[in-house]
């Protein structure tokens, strides 16, 4: 750090028996507490090793300090608290870790503060019995602040407030305890609970507030974020090492699911000729989860695992794209059930709108980048020709609402005109071509800025998103539906039938690309998770019948569309039931199996590889759906002091971490 001494004579020494330390001739140097009666509890905070370097960065120029502070930001987020274990966590998610060597796999343990420790099965679950208090003491407030503005019929049982709320909450909290447990992603306990609740003591009972419409607004917001995400993860610096590749995994293995699972389950669910739901069927069944698929994988790069052109590379560059041409076939053939149209209008119109789409979304990205650069240049430049970070931050979570509504927008102005793939189709290319504005030119600037925004969908999707469209797929669930000797076995046969051609044709896409056997096993495993289209879309065309009854239309079909409806999304329920766990669980351990790990020349993993967090199924970085570590720049600092990682690891600031926020030093002899 001597690096950082001033090269000027506004570094001074003061003599030992000075009073007032020396005054630089820089009118600029800033003037701060030092001189103040706070200064000593002041550097207190600061090691009495750090006191020289705070005396000389105290004697520096107003505009050297802009570079200081930048340097030691970007030195303590790359090399110092990415080396933190992640310990925070969603509002609803206990943190659970792994029991180390020679602790028992079941124990009970209580510390100050509230702070209960349970070990089950070889996991330990941290439970801050205080903070969970505050939470649920909140949202008892929060329920009591509703009870008292909203009419009291919407907040008792039954009613169109109370329930949903219920449901949520009590889905969120017990589904990701289950699923930390369990170590499987929160959104399978989420559904697991709902579903339960749903369906104690019987069908209905506690739901019955929750209303259709909520159902259909929660499964289109639900859309609109997995869309925005999904574009949000495809650039063309991921997708062209592998392009190939790429496009093969998000085609072929969809295909052929596809029109496997719709031949099966056209026989064993008796469609007879009506194969438009039997492709419906099959096209929703066969779609590929983000919410899976792209945790895990950044959770493994995170750690070091299959880092650079690999299978994990493969899987991110591949699964945006499947979702985008999967959720454009939905709604297509979505169209051709339920819209009068004539068929060749469909076949035409289904092409067209996704062009149209794709030239307009890509449009509006473009002008929301130029937008986005509006906004920043409402403030001057700082000396270093960086933006406040306040300014900065307060412009990129406006943007990033911006981009939100405008994502909203398009999905349902795509539904209103039932023009749902059209709409779809835009909102992925909106997101791609602002993640691909941000990242062409390697700018720090705007990587930081599409980080900022990739930050804000994950933690939309972890915290809210994710808990309420998941309970409210759980209430449309029937478990006496599902598991009966009519029903079950069926289901079985599609599912199991159906993966298996997909396993086998991911295998032979990956023929070419040189791999491993056991990277080829790996992917064609973990590239079969479901979850977050199926949540979607499963329950739409169910509503759309629901609506039409709703609404007394007469129609010859609607007992028809309203079992054919019902076996869709039953479906879709078990895929994700089933396949999301399974997928995950084999990604983690066989990517830490197979996989081999990032390590340096001195045999230690990379610095900026080393992030615990407490579990796989969440979202772990600034920019969640990317094809690359958070980290673009290797590491600038190696930390060798073990007293520094004792200090680190309690999560104390350095003391260039506490220039880098601007708190004063009290002027000391430089030895």
């Amino acid at each position: 750090m001597e690096s950082l001494a001033p090269v000027s004579g506004n570094n001074k020494p003061r003599d030992a028996n000075a009073g007032e330390p020396s005054t630089p001739a820089d009118d600029h140097t800033p003037r701060t507490l030092l001189d103040s009666a706070s200064a000593p509890s002041i550097m207190r905070d600061i090691p009495s090793h750090l006191h020289p370097l705070a005396y000389q960065i105290h004697t520096l120029s107003g505009h050297d300090i802009v570079h200081i502070a930048n340097l030691t930001e970007n030195v303590a987020a790359r090399s110092i608290y990415s080396m933190l274990p992640y310990s925070g966590t969603s509002w609803f998610l206990p943190r659970v870790s792994s029991v180390e060597e020679g602790q028992p796999n079941c124990a009970f343990s209580y510390e100050k503060h509230g702070t209960v420790y349970l070990t089950l099965c070889g996991r330990c679950i941290k439970l801050p019995l205080l903070s969970i208090c505050i939470r649920l003491i909140t949202i008892v407030l929060f329920g009591f602040m509703l009870w008292n503005i909203l009419p009291k019929k919407l907040m008792e049982p039954g009613g169109y407030v109370w329930d949903p709320l219920v449901l949520v909450v009590v889905s969120a909290f017990v589904g990701s305890f289950i699923s930390r447990l369990l170590q499987i992603p929160p959104l399978v306990g989420v559904l697991w609970v709902a579903v339960a609740w749903s369906n104690i003591p019987s069908e209905k009972y506690l739901t019955s507030g929750v209303a259709l419409q909520l159902r259909s607004i929660a499964s289109k917001l639900g859309l609109t974020v997995i869309m925005l995400r999904a574009g949000f993860s495809m650039t063309l610096k991921g997708i062209l090492p592998q392009w190939k590749q790429a496009l093969l995994m998000a085609t072929i293995p969809f295909l052929f699911e596809c029109v496997a699972h719709s031949l099966i389950a056209n026989q064993v669910f008796g469609y007879g000729d009506n194969y438009s739901w039997a492709f419906l069927h099959g096209t929703i069944c066969s779609i590929v989860s983000p919410a899976v698929v792209v945790p895990g994988v950044l959770y493994l790069q995170k750690l070091g695992y299959g880092l650079g052109t690999g299978p994990l590379s493969l899987m991110l560059a591949a699964v945006g794209i499947e979702i985008m041409i999967g959720v454009w076939a939905a709604n297509f053939i979505i169209d051709m059930i339920f819209y009068d149209r004539n068929i060749t209008v469909s076949v035409v119109l289904g092409p067209v709108q996704f062009i149209v789409g794709a030239a307009i979304g890509a449009g509006i990205g473009a002008a929301f980048f130029h937008l986005v650069e509006v906004l920043k240049n409402e403030a001057s430049r700082l000396p270093n020709g960086k933006f406040h970070r306040k300014h900065f931050k307060s412009c990129l979570d406006f943007a990033t609402f911006i981009f939100i509504v405008l994502g909203v927008t398009m999905v349902f102005v795509g539904k209103k005109f039932n023009l749902d793939g059209g709409g779809c189709t835009m909102c992925v290319f909106f997101a791609s071509t602002v993640k691909n504005m941000c990242v062409r030119g390697q700018r720090h600037e705007l990587l930081k800025q599409q980080e900022h925004i990739g930050g804000r969908l994950a933690l939309l999707w972890d915290n809210i998103v994710m808990p309420v469209l998941f309970s409210m797929m759980g209430t449309n669930i029937s478990l006496k539906s599902i598991f009966n000797s009519d029903f079950f076995p069926k289901a079985i046969i599609c599912l199991a039938g159906s993966t298996a051609v997909r396993l086998v044709v991911i295998f032979v896409a990956q023929l070419g690309s040189g791999f491993p056997l056991k990277h080829k096993l790996l992917v064609c495993v973990a590239y079969s998770g479901k979850a977050s289209a199926q949540a979607s879309l499963g329950p739409m065309a169910a509503d759309i019948v629901a609506q039409g009854m709703t609404n007394h239309l007469l129609s010859a079909l609607l007992p028809e569309h309203q079992e054919f409806a019902n076996i869709v999304q039953q479906m879709s329920a078990m895929y994700v039931m089933f396949m999301a766990p399974i997928a995950s669980v084999c990604l983690m351990h066989g990517g830490m199996a197979v996989l081999q790990r990032a390590v340096e020349e001195e045999g230690r993993v990379c610095p900026c590889s080393k992030v615990t967090p407490a579990e796989q199924g969440e979202n772990l970085s600034g920019d969640p759906v990317s094809g690359s570590p958070t980290h673009a720049v290797p590491c600038a600092v190696e930390m060798h002091n073990s007293d520094m990682l004792d200090r680190r690891a309690t999560g104390k600031m350095t003391a260039s971490a506490k220039c880098a926020e601007g708190l004063p030093t009290e002027p000391t002899r430089v030895p």
